[in-house]
């Protein structure tokens, strides 16, 4: 009977060691949340700018536009995680949508801010495009980002450790933007805020991209998938 704790023990202590998340990694998963907080607070900031003060688009047709891409985000973030809690690859369920989202996540950004000289009525079609298929971009990553963390470790302790790095680059986000944006837009638009506010987003999306690749590449999903049950159309009729 004594010798049971000592057979016990070390499998216990394993146990624990395999469940922490050390530092650097929850680093590279709170950094995944800069991206999403970087664009939501640049388009908080210029998106509207852009089109409606600088573009000459009717502020009503934007307006439809954001409440539109809401209504849609209804039936694609279920959608998105239904897929992703399917998904078994070599690299677990929901990284490979870091690695697979990263650039189109950066370009689709980039492009909104990137229209060409067009008129009025083809710079609104420029903007739903675009922004349309940013936010599904958005939704193909970080529905899955949100997922990982489920997953990351099977300890709650673990797990609320590296949600609070998550929150921390959420408000960096912030930070940064109103920081460094109207500079940015000044200075590389040397007079003209369109071009300003491109350059400045270009930055933006190339920092998001590295940002994903960086998750994916740090992160380690340590709750192995469970055989799914259902079907996603049951699923969405449950929805």
């Amino acid at each position: 009977m004594a010798s049971t704790p000592a057979v016990d023990e070390p499998a216990a202590r394993s146990d624990t060691q395999n469940d922490r998340v050390r530092l650097p990694e929850k680093l590279g998963y709170g950094l995944g949340d800069l991206p999403s907080g970087l664009y939501l607070n640049f388009f908080s900031a210029y998106l509207l700018y852009f089109f409606v003060d600088l573009g000459g688009v009717a502020p009503a047709s934007m307006a439809l536009m954001l409440l539109l891409s809401r209504i849609f985000d209804a039936f694609t973030d279920p959608a998105m995680g239904m897929i992703s809690d399917r998904t078994r690859s070599r690299w677990g369920r929901y990284r490979p949508y870091l690695l697979w989202g990263a650039v189109p996540y950066g370009v689709t950004g980039y492009l909104i801010f990137a229209a060409p000289d067009l008129s009025t009525g083809w710079l609104l079609v420029w903007a739903y495009v675009t922004y349309g298929l940013c936010m599904l971009a958005f939704t193909a990553v970080n529905v899955p980002y949100s997922g990982l963390l489920g997953v990351i470790s099977p300890s709650t302790e673990e797990r609320t450790g590296v949600t609070a790095y998550r929150m921390f680059f959420s408000g960096f986000a912030g930070i940064l933007v109103g920081v460094l944006a109207t500079t940015l837009v000044r200075e590389l638009g040397s007079g003209d805020e369109a071009l300003g506010i491109e350059l400045t987003m270009a930055i933006f999306a190339t920092i998001s991209t590295i940002c994903f690749l960086i998750t994916f590449a740090t992160t380690k999903e340590r709750i192995p998938a469970a055989p799914t049950s259902g079907s996603i159309k049951g699923d969405l009729g449950r929805l």
